[in-house]
């Protein structure tokens, strides 16, 4: 067969046709890109074509299997990210019949060795919505770690952890948040912000078909969220109850929830905290207090520099490996608490979209502002170079956002140039923020409102 295909100066294979080429041996099938593109399988294994998949499973778009052209309507494609951190096409369910008998587009998934799941390094995530986390730290507290607690050791929940294929607390975070969707932004009909309450509640939804460790993530996990009675408050302590104490082997919990305040506690200096809407405070470790310090030091000095969360336009949301512990109050009486053996911060903006530094949180209110509709990407199963900070979505096609606020790293500069060269190539429409070098923040246009169907 003749091929049909050209490449372009980047080595990018595009179809011409939409019949299938001859390559290798084997039948290239064709495919169709959201913008219209049609394109090869041999071309989505090149570098331009994962980033592409990338972005389209970052928008949520589905590429079209163009194995009858002569079809009206084409069956749809999922996209899937193999443990090699190699993204590929599988077949939607029920499908099969929609496809010509000699179409290859979708066999790796529905026809190797693993027909139920997908491995996406950190998390094992299933077809019917469930998903299991592979994480480093423990959620039973042994003899071990209570004899080197009593002695000032730091066991190997403390320590750093520099494997793959783990998830460590705030690569756990991530995951619930974009299993979750509340890494997307919803322009509301009132223009009121979503609120923690609206979050927690879809957060506490996602663990209802998550496991770690093997266990219902519902039973592990506690996420405190609003209640106007005292049921929010037994639902805490009944949770907190099954946990060890302090010094004793037993369950490991836990916890999530926005951060009220934080402080120094006398005469140690180890940090205490206290989440909204938990009725005790978090005591940290002298270990993990040092951690949190060295992982996050500027979260911590935007929360003890604006004390009142009236105050801010942003949140802060924490997650803590925690077992039970006291403390003595300002009135000398001892009280219960939790102690956390691993904390790990999250900054986002006031409706709980995740941010990455404070320039991240400009845009993201910016967008807000705007009434768009938007994606805030995070990078918890991608290693790609690009991967964008922001994408609108309320329009076709879907428009990217860079916000570059490094100087002096010349790894950061090289990414940097390869992002914008390969954004050039794609044609993607593109916002570019460089606000390491003083540059304002672009404008971000209104979002439009449809226009009235005409009858």
């Amino acid at each position: 067969m003749k091929d049909l295909h050209q490449t372009d100066d980047s080595g990018r294979i595009i179809l011409t046709s939409s019949t299938a080429v001859a390559k290798g041996g084997h039948m290239s099938a064709s495919i169709k890109l959201s913008d219209g593109r049609i394109v090869t399988t041999d071309w989505l294994r090149c570098v331009d074509g994962q980033n592409e998949l990338r972005l389209m499973r970052e928008v949520g778009e589905r590429p079209l299997c163009l194995c009858k052209p002569n079809q009206i309507e084409h069956p749809f494609l999922q996209i899937k990210l193999l443990p090699s951190n190699i993204l590929i096409l599988a077949r939607m369910p029920n499908t099969q019949s929609q496809h010509d008998p000699s179409c290859r587009n979708g066999q790796h998934h529905s026809h190797g060795t693993d027909k139920s799941q997908s491995i996406v390094e950190s998390y094992i995530e299933n077809d019917d919505g469930t998903f299991e986390v592979n994480s480093f730290f423990s959620l039973e507290k042994t003899i071990k770690d209570v004899a080197l607690e009593k002695v000032g050791g730091e066991d190997k929940q403390i320590h750093n952890y520099q494997g793959k294929n783990t998830s460590t607390l705030l690569g756990l975070l991530h995951i619930l948040w974009d299993k979750a969707e509340q890494n997307k932004h919803f322009p509301s009909s009132d223009g009121k912000l979503r609120n923690w309450n609206t979050t927690a509640y879809f957060i506490k939804k996602t663990l209802q078909r998550g496991r770690i460790k093997g266990k219902a993530m519902s039973s592990v996990i506690f996420i405190n969220q609003w209640s106007k009675d005292e049921k929010h408050s037994k639902d805490y302590w009944n949770w907190s109850r099954g946990l060890a104490d302090q010094n004793k082997e037993g369950v490991v919990g836990v916890l999530i929830g926005r951060v009220a305040d934080l402080h120094q506690a006398a005469p140690t200096g180890a940090l205490e905290l206290r989440l909204d809407l938990i009725p005790t405070y978090i005591k940290l470790g002298e270990a993990a207090s040092r951690d949190l310090r060295t992982s996050y030091p500027r979260i911590i000095d935007k929360l003890q520099s604006t004390p009142s969360s009236k105050d801010r336009d942003f949140a802060v949301v924490g997650i803590f490996l925690v077992t039970n512990s006291t403390r003595i109050d300002n009135n000398g009486q001892t009280k219960k608490c939790l102690i956390a053996r691993k904390a790990a911060l999250m900054m986002t903006s006031k409706d709980y979209i995740p941010v990455e530094s404070d320039y991240e949180l400009q845009m993201a209110n910016a967008l807000r502002d705007a009434n768009r509709r938007y994606i805030k990407p995070i990078r918890h199963d991608s290693d790609s170079p690009v991967f964008p900070d922001f994408i609108i979505i309320d329009e076709k096609p879907a428009t990217y956002i860079e916000v570059f606020g490094i100087t002096n790293d010349q790894h950061y500069e090289k990414r940097k140039q390869e992002k914008l060269a390969y954004y050039q190539r794609a044609k993607k429409q593109l916002i570019a923020w460089n606000a390491s070098d003083n540059e304002p923040m672009p404008t971000i246009p209104m979002r439009q409102p449809p226009e009235p169907k005409q009858t």
